[in-house]
């Protein structure tokens, strides 16, 4: 089953995926079974060599609302213009997938499990999807390894800090630590 913690962006040239960028948020929801108030980091990562391109804390509870920003960040960090967006249902909101068609980003979104109101509007995007199958595999694969990795580092406890300006700069020194171990990684792979 699909992680809706997880959204592919990608970059095509004359219809090849040349590059993608995973967007991974990372919950900070539960203490001791508890609700209480967190954040979701938001992330772009490169599938070529595994670095975050591009992060950013939010304390909002869901991502509807950060499709378009990440888009955003992606297209800039890596400079692809025709960038194709592969995200999951927790990311759909129909101003953001517009916002981006706008600007020309493609999306491809699940149409979300809802009661079908407003289904007519996702018809388009499913037939996207149901033509690449593969875009959600390879979400899923792109953004599994930093998501893991952070949360294992970061331990049950996630951030430790308090004030989503300090939780930011704790997930930048998170982020700085992976990038550098990931370009280890690589360079000593001689990727």
């Amino acid at each position: 089953m699909a992680n809706p913690r997880h959204t592919l962006f990608g970059g095509y040239v004359d219809g090849e995926l040349v590059s993608s960028c995973a967007l991974t948020v990372i919950p900070n929801l539960t203490r001791g079974c508890r609700p209480y108030g967190g954040y979701n980091v938001q992330t772009a990562v490169d599938d070529t060599h595994h670095l975050i391109l591009a992060h950013e804390v939010t304390n909002v509870g869901n991502d509807r609302s950060q499709l378009t920003n990440m888009a955003g960040q992606a297209r800039a960090a890596t400079g692809i213009k025709d960038l194709t967006v592969v995200a999951d249902r927790g990311c759909f909101k129909c101003e953001e997938v517009l916002q981006c068609h706008e600007v020309g980003i493609t999306v491809f979104v699940p149409k979300p499990l809802t009661s079908g109101k407003n289904a007519d509007g996702y018809e388009a995007m499913q037939q996207q999807l149901d033509q690449k199958p593969d875009m959600m595999r390879i979400r899923r694969q792109t953004v599994e390894h930093p998501f893991g990795t952070l949360k294992f580092w970061m331990g049950a406890a996630h951030f430790l800090m308090k004030t989503r300006e300090h939780v930011s700069t704790e997930m930048s020194l998170h982020v700085l630590a992976y990038n550098l171990s990931a370009s280890w990684r690589s360079s000593a792979l001689g990727r």
